[in-house]
């Protein structure tokens, strides 16, 4: 019994250290592809459009205006209107009152000139929040529905999260040529393999633990430490200042710096600091992934087990040519399988097995010393 449980332990060693490389190459797609900000725009084109459906047309153009503002973007990328940069530009969060007062500034700004002879989206949104009681109704709109959006835009991220999970998790199989049911048997045969990645399981269950409590909430512990900076970096301009709160989003960070600096200019000059070294700590961000995931893949080195095969297959993809009778081609795609429930699923495994282990070696202990009197 305890030989099957440690082939189980050391099997789920693997797919959570597989899983949290996963975790770490989605959190980089993500952030290449501004998933946050994306979904917050469709969000807020969502919300332009149900409040008043004469912003249909214009929703998307609007909502990107209010995302790309300088006042609300915390990205570097301003200078750039194409491509991916646009994406990069868009903000990741922004607060009900902020969304208004944008709103407002953005029906205010000159028309594109270019533009001037059609009807544009500045003078629809201007016309839309005149309507009715001088905008009082309108911004009582979107206070009423911002929430419920919020949460659709959520939602919306989380699915494509999991989506872009599923990808990575069937790319990454296949490219590891990870045949967990190859794995389960040489586990269960190799005795040695099987012990080294059992006792590797309480330092990767550790090194779990924290990459997954950061990547739940990677960006409020970003904000604090950026904020901890600039008042190290300027204590005799900052150094009367309290110890900053725990921040939700970058938002809040720039609220409270401006309620503890009375000048109002100076309170700008140094919130713009602060949202430079939050950027600059976002994009480190990707780097302690990586190194993370290095970390990782130096863990399962130290085991017997081969991550990357060792000569790697050539052709790679002569089991794709014949998968219908390659055994290997669904070991792998079950691989893939499982590796798409997640790293924290594989983690709760983990933790679940080894919690069992010292139980059942007890137990087999005193059963081999009543047989032996």
């Amino acid at each position: 019994m305890l030989q099957h449980l440690d082939t189980f332990i050391a099997f789920a060693v693997v797919m959570v250290g597989v899983s949290l490389l996963i975790t770490m190459l989605t959190q980089m797609v993500s952030a290449f592809l501004g998933l946050r900000g994306t979904n917050l725009r469709w969000g807020i084109a969502i919300l332009l459009k149900s409040i008043d459906p004469d912003l249909s047309k214009h929703a998307r153009t609007i909502s990107e205006g209010v995302l790309h503002h300088p006042l609300i973007s915390d990205s570097t990328m301003s200078k750039f209107e194409f491509g991916l940069f646009k994406r990069w530009k868009l903000a990741s969060a922004i607060r009900v009152d902020e969304m208004k007062d944008i709103l407002r500034l953005l029906a205010r700004q000159p028309a594109d000139a270019k533009a001037a002879a059609d009807y544009t989206w500045e003078e629809a949104l201007g016309k839309s929040l005149a309507k009715t009681d001088a905008a009082r109704e309108k911004a009582g709109d979107i206070e009423r529905w911002f929430d419920s959006i919020m949460d659709r835009v959520s939602q919306r991220f989380a699915v494509s999260m999991r989506i872009v999970t599923v990808v990575c998790s069937i790319l990454v199989a296949f490219a590891l040529h990870l045949d967990s049911i190859k794995l389960l048997t040489q586990l269960s045969m190799d005795a040695e393999m099987r012990a080294s990645l059992v006792t590797n399981a309480t330092s990767l269950t550790r090194q779990a633990d924290n990459i997954l409590g950061t990547t739940r909430s990677p960006v409020p512990v970003v904000y604090a430490e950026a904020m901890k900076q600039l008042e190290s970096r300027n204590r005799e301009a900052l150094g009367n200042l309290p110890v900053p709160p725990a921040f939700e989003s970058r938002e809040d960070g720039e609220t409270w710096l401006r309620s503890q600096i009375a000048d109002t200019v100076q309170a700008e000059e140094w919130v713009k600091k602060y949202r430079d070294l939050v950027q600059s700590s976002l994009t480190n961000s990707i780097d302690q992934l990586k190194d993370q995931a290095a970390s990782i893949r130096s863990d399962l080195n130290h085991t017997k087990f081969q991550l990357v095969p060792d000569p790697f297959p050539t052709p790679w993809y002569d089991f794709l040519l014949h998968w219908p009778q390659n055994r290997g081609f669904w070991g792998i795609l079950a691989s893939a399988a499982l590796l798409s429930l997640g790293a924290p699923f594989w983690f709760n495994t983990l933790k679940t097995l080894t919690s069992l282990r010292p139980i059942l070696a007890t137990k087999q202990e005193q059963e081999s010393s009543q047989n032996s009197s």
